[in-house]
């Protein structure tokens, strides 16, 4: 009897203790108010759909501008429940920076069942962009954000994308389709396209690969790198994880200041907005340091101050050269 008291009250406490850790967690992330889960249907595709969960700012205000956070889930997320591509990443980014992630709009889609972000096996590493049209899915994607970048009160120079292994295939790959769309990128253990260096070089992208990967080579990653670098490229930050496997999204997710980095870049420092045309208001330009000559006719009683001055100069020169030659006299 006492055995079955004392086992009732260790799986009371499991239990309350479990549910504890539930309701941490599920505080942490945004409530039902600020979630918002559809499933996206592209028309322009024959109705491909896409599911994807969105979660608003906190106190969400349509006067303000919010940064957006896009993230692309690895293969093992993929489906149609519109739940299980908040397994990875998500908690981590609010956990370790809860005031930058309340205060973005964070997207989290879902690609469907045997579907890619890239259409190109991931165990091959790196592949030749122009060789593989864009996916369903991240072109899908691709064209909701756009329509949510509209809808809703965005700041579409501070626009990011966070994608792991499959995802971070996708990220590459949307970083030079629509370079222009993100100020940054988090590409983790993914692989891409090195020979579209010239683009990438211009993007801020923070990039994190194990050096032992069994499922995606590291060598992609560290390809990419090395080729944006050699094109001249100053903006890309890569951390070869030693000794670490694919799993490296749970260090890269709890990053401190890798997240901070991320929600600093701004597209205005990429493309700075134009500036006003400077309008002439004379037509033929004066050389510097001239004085205009100005003609005058009729009343001169309105002579230039610079003539007064050269008239005055010749008289003190003429009474100087008088005075010296009576004293030679």
């Amino acid at each position: 009897m006492k055995k079955a008291k004392l086992l009732l009250s260790v799986l009371l406490c499991m239990t309350l203790l479990l549910g504890a850790m539930t309701v941490s967690v599920s505080a942490i992330r945004p409530d039902e108010s600020r979630t918002l889960r559809e499933v996206y249907v592209n028309a322009d595709l024959d109705g491909y759909q896409i599911p994807y969960v969105l979660y608003l700012p906190a106190n969400y205000d349509e006067a303000k501008a919010y940064p957006v956070l896009l993230l692309l889930h690895g293969a093992g997320e993929r489906g149609s429940d519109n739940e299980l591509q908040l397994f990875h990443a998500v908690d981590e980014l609010y956990e370790t920076r809860q005031a930058l992630m309340d205060e973005c709009i964070f997207v989290i889609p879902q690609c469907p069942t045997d579907e890619l972000w890239v259409d190109w096996p991931w165990e091959n590493g790196n592949y030749k962009l122009d060789e593989i049209p864009e996916s369903k899915a991240l072109s899908t994607v691709m064209k909701l954000l756009s329509e949510l970048l509209d809808k809703y009160a965005a700041d579409k120079n501070r626009v990011y994308i966070m994608g792991i292994s499959m995802g971070g295939f996708g990220t590459w790959d949307a970083l030079v389709r629509h370079e222009s769309t993100f100020a940054a990128g988090v590409p983790l253990c993914g692989g891409g396209d090195p020979s579209k260096a010239d683009i990438l070089k211009e993007i801020p992208i923070w990039c994190v690969h194990g050096t032992v990967d069994s499922a995606v080579p590291f060598a992609g990653t560290e390809e990419m790198y090395n080729t944006i670098v050699s094109a001249g490229g100053e903006r890309i930050t890569f951390e070869p994880m030693e000794g670490m496997d694919h799993n490296i999204w749970d260090y890269a997710t709890t990053n401190g200041e890798l997240i901070d980095w991320l929600f600093a870049q701004n597209l205005e420092l990429r493309y700075p907005p134009e500036t006003e045309p400077v309008t002439e208001a004379v037509t033929n330009p004066i050389e510097p340091d001239v004085e205009p000559v100005i003609e005058q006719t009729g009343d001169t009683s309105s002579t230039p101050i610079a003539a007064v001055v050269v008239i005055a100069v010749l008289a003190v020169g003429a009474v100087v050269g008088f005075v010296m030659t009576r004293k030679k006299k």
